[in-house]
Protein backbone atom coordinates (compact mmCIF):
# COMPACT_ATOMS: atom_id res chain seq x y z
CA UNK A 1 0.00 0.00 0.00
CA UNK A 2 1.49 3.60 -1.14
CA UNK A 3 1.18 6.71 1.68
CA UNK A 4 1.46 10.14 0.79
CA UNK A 5 3.48 11.50 3.61
CA UNK A 6 3.31 15.07 4.60
CA UNK A 7 6.30 16.90 4.52
CA UNK A 8 7.94 17.74 7.78
CA UNK A 9 6.56 21.05 9.56
CA UNK A 10 9.43 23.14 10.16
CA UNK A 11 13.23 23.76 9.21
CA UNK A 12 14.79 22.03 12.15
CA UNK A 13 12.60 19.50 12.16
CA UNK A 14 13.11 18.32 8.46
CA UNK A 15 16.71 18.53 8.97
CA UNK A 16 16.76 16.10 11.77
CA UNK A 17 13.97 13.83 9.65
CA UNK A 18 16.90 14.11 6.40
CA UNK A 19 19.81 13.18 9.04
CA UNK A 20 17.68 9.84 10.43
CA UNK A 21 16.63 9.15 6.95
CA UNK A 22 19.88 8.79 5.43
CA UNK A 23 21.51 6.87 8.46
CA UNK A 24 18.72 4.70 7.82
CA UNK A 25 19.08 4.29 4.19
CA UNK A 26 22.90 3.90 4.04
CA UNK A 27 22.93 1.39 6.86
CA UNK A 28 25.15 4.26 8.66
CA UNK A 29 25.33 6.71 12.00
CA UNK A 30 27.67 9.09 10.21
CA UNK A 31 25.23 11.69 9.09
CA UNK A 32 25.52 14.26 11.16
CA UNK A 33 23.57 17.57 11.30
CA UNK A 34 26.53 20.31 10.68
CA UNK A 35 26.18 23.55 12.85
CA UNK A 36 23.30 24.90 13.46
CA UNK A 37 21.35 28.05 12.48
CA UNK A 38 23.45 31.13 12.44
CA UNK A 39 26.66 29.35 11.73
CA UNK A 40 28.84 29.58 8.78
CA UNK A 41 27.99 26.05 7.70
CA UNK A 42 29.52 26.62 4.29
CA UNK A 43 26.02 25.33 2.25
CA UNK A 44 25.94 22.05 4.32
CA UNK A 45 23.81 20.97 6.80
CA UNK A 46 24.00 17.25 7.78
CA UNK A 47 27.51 15.76 6.71
CA UNK A 48 29.03 12.25 6.62
CA UNK A 49 32.59 11.85 6.85
CA UNK A 50 33.01 8.31 6.42
CA UNK A 51 30.79 8.63 2.78
CA UNK A 52 31.70 12.03 1.95
CA UNK A 53 28.04 12.87 1.33
CA UNK A 54 26.52 16.64 2.47
CA UNK A 55 23.11 17.26 2.19
CA UNK A 56 21.80 21.13 2.13
CA UNK A 57 17.98 21.11 3.55
CA UNK A 58 15.70 23.11 1.62
CA UNK A 59 11.94 22.98 3.45
CA UNK A 60 9.45 24.97 1.23
CA UNK A 61 5.78 26.33 1.67
CA UNK A 62 4.49 23.70 -0.91
CA UNK A 63 0.98 26.33 -0.74
CA UNK A 64 3.09 29.01 -2.53
CA UNK A 65 2.84 29.43 -6.51
CA UNK A 66 5.31 26.68 -7.35
CA UNK A 67 7.27 28.61 -9.70
CA UNK A 68 8.28 31.35 -7.36
CA UNK A 69 9.69 28.30 -5.21
CA UNK A 70 11.62 26.79 -8.20
CA UNK A 71 12.81 29.86 -8.71
CA UNK A 72 14.01 30.32 -5.24
CA UNK A 73 15.49 26.93 -4.93
CA UNK A 74 17.16 27.89 -7.82
CA UNK A 75 19.33 30.57 -6.61
CA UNK A 76 19.46 29.08 -3.52
CA UNK A 77 21.48 26.15 -5.36
CA UNK A 78 23.77 28.30 -6.80
CA UNK A 79 24.26 30.01 -3.54
CA UNK A 80 25.11 26.63 -1.95
CA UNK A 81 27.49 25.16 -4.96
CA UNK A 82 28.97 28.64 -4.24
CA UNK A 83 29.53 28.40 -0.45
CA UNK A 84 30.30 24.59 -0.44
CA UNK A 85 33.71 25.69 -1.84
CA UNK A 86 34.79 26.70 1.41
CA UNK A 87 33.98 23.54 3.13
CA UNK A 88 36.71 22.51 5.08
CA UNK A 89 35.58 18.19 4.55
CA UNK A 90 35.81 16.22 1.15
CA UNK A 91 32.45 16.08 -0.54
CA UNK A 92 31.78 13.80 -3.51
CA UNK A 93 28.39 13.81 -3.38
CA UNK A 94 25.79 16.93 -2.52
CA UNK A 95 22.24 16.66 -2.24
CA UNK A 96 19.85 19.53 -2.50
CA UNK A 97 16.73 18.09 -0.42
CA UNK A 98 13.12 20.11 -0.33
CA UNK A 99 10.02 18.95 0.58
CA UNK A 100 8.74 20.02 -3.19
CA UNK A 101 7.99 17.81 -5.09
CA UNK A 102 10.50 16.39 -8.39
CA UNK A 103 10.63 19.68 -10.72
CA UNK A 104 12.28 18.75 -14.44
CA UNK A 105 13.78 22.39 -14.16
CA UNK A 106 15.64 21.83 -10.48
CA UNK A 107 16.96 18.50 -12.09
CA UNK A 108 18.52 19.64 -14.57
CA UNK A 109 20.38 22.41 -12.61
CA UNK A 110 21.63 19.95 -10.64
CA UNK A 111 22.48 18.00 -13.61
CA UNK A 112 24.63 20.98 -15.01
CA UNK A 113 26.16 21.58 -11.81
CA UNK A 114 27.59 17.79 -11.54
CA UNK A 115 29.01 18.36 -14.97
CA UNK A 116 30.64 21.86 -14.53
CA UNK A 117 31.71 21.93 -10.54
CA UNK A 118 33.30 18.49 -10.61
CA UNK A 119 30.84 17.09 -7.89
CA UNK A 120 27.56 14.97 -8.05
CA UNK A 121 24.67 17.15 -7.63
CA UNK A 122 21.24 15.28 -7.09
CA UNK A 123 17.80 16.52 -6.41
CA UNK A 124 16.47 14.85 -3.28
CA UNK A 125 12.57 15.72 -4.04
CA UNK A 126 9.85 14.87 -1.80
CA UNK A 127 8.98 12.50 -4.47
CA UNK A 128 12.50 11.01 -3.86
CA UNK A 129 11.95 10.66 0.13
CA UNK A 130 8.32 9.09 -0.03
CA UNK A 131 10.29 6.69 -2.36
CA UNK A 132 12.54 5.70 0.59
CA UNK A 133 10.31 5.77 3.65
CA UNK A 134 8.49 2.36 2.90
CA UNK A 135 12.30 0.83 3.03
CA UNK A 136 13.17 2.81 6.57
CA UNK A 137 10.10 1.66 8.71
CA UNK A 138 12.11 2.87 11.83
CA UNK A 139 12.14 6.39 10.28
CA UNK A 140 8.62 5.93 8.98
CA UNK A 141 7.07 4.45 12.56
CA UNK A 142 9.06 7.56 14.06
CA UNK A 143 7.88 10.72 11.88
CA UNK A 144 4.36 9.40 10.71
CA UNK A 145 2.83 6.78 13.36
CA UNK A 146 -0.05 7.33 12.20
CA UNK A 147 0.71 5.85 8.53
CA UNK A 148 1.65 2.15 8.95
CA UNK A 149 0.40 -0.48 6.67
CA UNK A 150 -3.11 -1.75 6.52
CA UNK A 151 -3.37 -5.34 8.28
CA UNK A 152 -4.77 -8.32 6.29
CA UNK A 153 -8.50 -6.86 4.86
CA UNK A 154 -11.27 -9.31 5.06
CA UNK A 155 -13.82 -9.06 2.54
CA UNK A 156 -16.66 -7.28 3.34
CA UNK A 157 -14.15 -4.21 4.04
CA UNK A 158 -12.70 -4.68 0.30
CA UNK A 159 -17.26 -4.18 -0.35
CA UNK A 160 -16.99 -1.42 1.49
CA UNK A 161 -13.82 0.09 -0.38
CA UNK A 162 -15.52 -1.15 -3.72
CA UNK A 163 -19.26 0.34 -2.81
CA UNK A 164 -17.69 3.82 -1.78
CA UNK A 165 -15.65 3.90 -5.37
CA UNK A 166 -18.70 3.48 -7.41
CA UNK A 167 -20.53 5.69 -5.04
CA UNK A 168 -18.12 8.94 -5.25
CA UNK A 169 -17.82 7.95 -8.78
CA UNK A 170 -21.77 8.67 -9.54
CA UNK A 171 -21.65 11.37 -6.88
CA UNK A 172 -18.95 13.23 -9.38
CA UNK A 173 -21.42 12.23 -12.62
CA UNK A 174 -24.79 13.01 -11.33
CA UNK A 175 -24.00 16.19 -8.83
CA UNK A 176 -21.87 19.03 -11.28
CA UNK A 177 -20.02 20.98 -9.13
CA UNK A 178 -20.61 23.75 -7.89
CA UNK A 179 -19.14 27.03 -8.25
CA UNK A 180 -16.96 27.09 -4.64
CA UNK A 181 -13.90 28.30 -3.83
CA UNK A 182 -11.93 26.36 -1.05
CA UNK A 183 -8.69 26.90 0.47
CA UNK A 184 -6.65 24.82 3.38
CA UNK A 185 -8.42 24.33 6.80
CA UNK A 186 -6.05 27.42 9.00
CA UNK A 187 -3.78 25.88 11.52
CA UNK A 188 -1.78 27.04 14.54
CA UNK A 189 1.26 24.88 15.63
CA UNK A 190 1.67 26.28 19.37
CA UNK A 191 5.22 25.47 20.76
CA UNK A 192 6.35 26.36 24.35
CA UNK A 193 9.67 26.70 26.03
CA UNK A 194 10.44 23.97 28.76
CA UNK A 195 8.36 24.82 31.88
CA UNK A 196 6.97 23.37 35.15
CA UNK A 197 3.19 21.86 34.30
CA UNK A 198 1.60 24.36 36.34
CA UNK A 199 3.13 27.40 34.11
CA UNK A 200 2.56 25.88 30.66
CA UNK A 201 -1.23 24.91 31.50
CA UNK A 202 -1.53 28.38 32.77
CA UNK A 203 0.57 29.87 29.27
CA UNK A 204 -2.03 28.08 27.65
CA UNK A 205 -4.92 28.83 29.10
CA UNK A 206 -3.77 32.88 28.86
CA UNK A 207 -3.13 32.76 25.03
CA UNK A 208 -5.80 30.81 24.57
CA UNK A 209 -8.12 33.55 26.51
CA UNK A 210 -5.97 36.56 24.74
CA UNK A 211 -7.02 35.09 21.05
CA UNK A 212 -10.39 34.45 22.00
CA UNK A 213 -11.09 37.90 23.83
CA UNK A 214 -9.70 39.73 20.34
CA UNK A 215 -11.47 37.76 17.83
CA UNK A 216 -14.99 37.30 19.67
CA UNK A 217 -15.08 40.12 22.52
CA UNK A 218 -18.28 41.70 20.31
CA UNK A 219 -19.78 38.37 19.67
CA UNK A 220 -22.91 37.90 21.31
CA UNK A 221 -22.63 34.12 21.34
CA UNK A 222 -21.00 31.40 19.29
CA UNK A 223 -19.85 27.73 19.20
CA UNK A 224 -17.68 26.02 16.50
CA UNK A 225 -15.12 23.14 16.91
CA UNK A 226 -11.56 22.31 16.74
CA UNK A 227 -9.24 20.05 16.07
CA UNK A 228 -6.44 20.01 18.70
CA UNK A 229 -3.64 17.73 18.81
CA UNK A 230 -1.30 17.26 21.61
CA UNK A 231 2.47 15.83 22.83
CA UNK A 232 4.58 16.60 25.45
CA UNK A 233 7.13 15.40 22.95
CA UNK A 234 5.72 18.05 20.26
CA UNK A 235 8.80 20.39 20.53
CA UNK A 236 12.10 19.11 19.37
CA UNK A 237 14.90 21.35 20.13
CA UNK A 238 17.91 21.41 18.21
CA UNK A 239 20.46 20.32 21.37
CA UNK A 240 17.85 17.18 21.10
CA UNK A 241 15.40 17.78 24.13
CA UNK A 242 11.92 18.06 23.57
CA UNK A 243 9.27 19.97 24.65
CA UNK A 244 5.42 20.07 24.48
CA UNK A 245 3.03 21.54 22.06
CA UNK A 246 -0.18 21.13 20.49
CA UNK A 247 -1.99 21.91 17.08
CA UNK A 248 -5.14 23.43 16.68
CA UNK A 249 -7.02 22.61 13.20
CA UNK A 250 -9.92 24.79 12.41
CA UNK A 251 -12.20 26.90 10.22
CA UNK A 252 -11.99 30.08 12.41
CA UNK A 253 -9.50 31.79 10.46
CA UNK A 254 -9.11 34.74 12.60
CA UNK A 255 -8.54 33.04 15.82
CA UNK A 256 -6.16 31.07 14.21
CA UNK A 257 -4.17 33.83 13.14
CA UNK A 258 -4.41 35.99 16.62
CA UNK A 259 -2.74 32.46 17.98
CA UNK A 260 -0.13 32.23 15.42
CA UNK A 261 0.82 35.89 16.13
CA UNK A 262 0.96 34.96 19.94
CA UNK A 263 3.21 32.18 19.16
CA UNK A 264 5.03 33.76 17.08
CA UNK A 265 6.00 36.93 19.53
CA UNK A 266 6.52 34.54 22.56
CA UNK A 267 9.33 32.74 20.01
CA UNK A 268 10.85 36.00 18.64
CA UNK A 269 10.05 39.19 20.28
CA UNK A 270 9.07 38.26 24.05
CA UNK A 271 9.51 41.50 25.68
CA UNK A 272 6.24 42.28 23.31
CA UNK A 273 4.32 39.18 24.00
CA UNK A 274 4.50 39.65 27.88
CA UNK A 275 4.36 43.80 27.30
CA UNK A 276 0.50 42.46 26.06
CA UNK A 277 -0.10 40.24 29.03
CA UNK A 278 0.54 42.52 31.25
CA UNK A 279 -2.02 45.07 29.14
CA UNK A 280 -4.48 42.48 29.55
CA UNK A 281 -4.22 41.82 33.36
CA UNK A 282 -4.96 45.21 33.42
CA UNK A 283 -8.20 45.37 31.66
CA UNK A 284 -11.20 44.79 33.62
CA UNK A 285 -13.15 43.12 30.91
CA UNK A 286 -10.69 40.87 30.13
CA UNK A 287 -10.31 39.99 33.88
CA UNK A 288 -14.24 39.71 34.34
CA UNK A 289 -13.95 37.27 31.16
CA UNK A 290 -14.68 33.75 33.13
CA UNK A 291 -12.76 31.49 30.72
CA UNK A 292 -12.93 27.23 31.51
CA UNK A 293 -10.93 25.03 29.44
CA UNK A 294 -11.25 20.95 29.43
CA UNK A 295 -8.12 20.65 27.46
CA UNK A 296 -5.02 18.54 26.56
CA UNK A 297 -5.87 15.46 28.64
CA UNK A 298 -4.26 13.06 26.22
CA UNK A 299 -1.54 12.87 23.76
CA UNK A 300 -4.04 12.70 20.73
CA UNK A 301 -5.92 14.28 17.86
CA UNK A 302 -9.32 15.22 19.92
CA UNK A 303 -12.13 17.29 18.96
CA UNK A 304 -13.00 20.09 21.30
CA UNK A 305 -16.29 22.61 21.76
CA UNK A 306 -15.04 26.63 21.56
CA UNK A 307 -18.39 27.93 23.29
CA UNK A 308 -18.21 32.19 22.93
CA UNK A 309 -21.02 33.62 25.45
CA UNK A 310 -21.34 37.49 25.43
CA UNK A 311 -23.78 37.56 27.45
CA UNK A 312 -22.25 36.00 30.62
CA UNK A 313 -19.10 37.06 29.74
CA UNK A 314 -17.60 33.58 29.28
CA UNK A 315 -15.21 31.07 27.23
CA UNK A 316 -15.86 27.36 27.77
CA UNK A 317 -13.27 24.60 25.99
CA UNK A 318 -14.61 21.39 27.10
CA UNK A 319 -14.26 17.89 24.98
CA UNK A 320 -16.20 16.42 22.40
CA UNK A 321 -17.32 13.05 22.59
CA UNK A 322 -18.17 11.38 19.45
CA UNK A 323 -21.36 9.46 19.92
CA UNK A 324 -23.40 8.88 16.52
CA UNK A 325 -22.92 10.06 13.31
CA UNK A 326 -25.73 13.00 12.26
CA UNK A 327 -26.19 11.74 8.32
CA UNK A 328 -28.41 15.38 8.14
CA UNK A 329 -25.58 17.76 8.27
CA UNK A 330 -22.60 16.16 7.00
CA UNK A 331 -22.32 19.13 5.03
CA UNK A 332 -20.92 21.02 8.40
CA UNK A 333 -17.30 20.42 9.44
CA UNK A 334 -18.54 20.81 12.71
CA UNK A 335 -20.70 18.41 12.70
CA UNK A 336 -17.62 16.05 11.10
CA UNK A 337 -14.20 16.84 13.10
CA UNK A 338 -15.62 14.59 16.44
CA UNK A 339 -16.12 12.08 13.83
CA UNK A 340 -12.67 12.48 12.43
CA UNK A 341 -10.62 12.62 15.78
CA UNK A 342 -13.09 9.39 16.55
CA UNK A 343 -11.57 7.90 13.30
CA UNK A 344 -7.50 8.13 14.35
CA UNK A 345 -8.47 6.07 17.48
CA UNK A 346 -8.70 2.06 17.27
CA UNK A 347 -12.21 1.80 17.32
CA UNK A 348 -14.47 0.25 15.45
CA UNK A 349 -16.41 2.90 13.17
CA UNK A 350 -19.72 1.54 11.77
CA UNK A 351 -21.28 3.92 8.93
CA UNK A 352 -23.98 3.31 6.66
CA UNK A 353 -22.89 3.70 3.69
CA UNK A 354 -26.09 4.73 1.82
CA UNK A 355 -26.81 7.18 3.90
CA UNK A 356 -23.73 9.58 3.34
CA UNK A 357 -24.16 8.60 -0.80
CA UNK A 358 -24.82 12.29 -1.22
CA UNK A 359 -22.01 13.77 0.38
CA UNK A 360 -19.11 13.91 -1.81
CA UNK A 361 -16.66 15.52 0.69
CA UNK A 362 -17.61 12.70 3.60
CA UNK A 363 -17.12 9.73 1.30
CA UNK A 364 -13.66 11.25 0.10
CA UNK A 365 -12.96 11.34 3.38
CA UNK A 366 -13.95 7.71 4.95
CA UNK A 367 -12.61 6.25 1.70
CA UNK A 368 -9.20 7.24 2.82
CA UNK A 369 -9.66 6.30 5.97
CA UNK A 370 -10.62 2.48 4.97
CA UNK A 371 -8.25 2.68 2.12
CA UNK A 372 -5.06 4.26 3.87
CA UNK A 373 -6.24 3.89 7.67
CA UNK A 374 -5.36 7.19 7.62
CA UNK A 375 -6.19 11.29 7.48
CA UNK A 376 -4.33 14.03 6.26
CA UNK A 377 -5.44 17.74 7.75
CA UNK A 378 -3.77 19.49 4.54
CA UNK A 379 -6.51 17.54 2.57
CA UNK A 380 -9.00 19.10 4.35
CA UNK A 381 -10.50 22.49 3.13
CA UNK A 382 -13.15 24.96 3.67
CA UNK A 383 -15.16 27.10 1.69
CA UNK A 384 -13.37 30.87 1.52
CA UNK A 385 -17.24 32.04 2.10
CA UNK A 386 -18.51 29.60 5.00
CA UNK A 387 -16.38 28.08 7.33
CA UNK A 388 -18.41 25.43 8.26
CA UNK A 389 -18.30 24.45 4.30
CA UNK A 390 -15.82 21.63 4.23
CA UNK A 391 -14.18 19.28 1.43
CA UNK A 392 -11.47 16.69 1.49
CA UNK A 393 -9.40 16.32 -1.59
CA UNK A 394 -8.77 12.77 -1.31
CA UNK A 395 -7.45 10.85 -4.51
CA UNK A 396 -6.53 6.83 -3.85
CA UNK A 397 -3.41 5.45 -4.95
CA UNK A 398 -2.83 2.65 -6.78
CA UNK A 399 -1.08 -0.24 -4.97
Amino acid sequence: MKFQYEPIGDEIGFQTFLKDLFNAVYSTETFEEYGSKGNKQDGIDIYSPKLKIGIQAKKKDINRNKKTVVNDLLNELAETLEQIKDFPFPIEQLFFATTLKKDITLQQACINASLTDGINVTLFSWDDIQNQLPYCPSVRNRYFPHLQPAKKRDIQLFEKIEKLEKMILKNNIVNLPVKKQFRNIPHCEVLFPILPDDLQKLLIQTMLKIALYETFKETVYKKFSSLIYFSKTYTQFSDGSEGPGFQIISGEVVFLSKCSRLVKELQNNSPKFWERIEKYENDLNFRNTKFRMELLGSEDLNAYEFEIDGQTQSYNIRALQFENLDYDNLSSLSTVLPFIARMTKPAINIIELDKIKSNSAFMKLFYHYLNENSFRPTLLKINVDDFDDWDYEYKPLDD
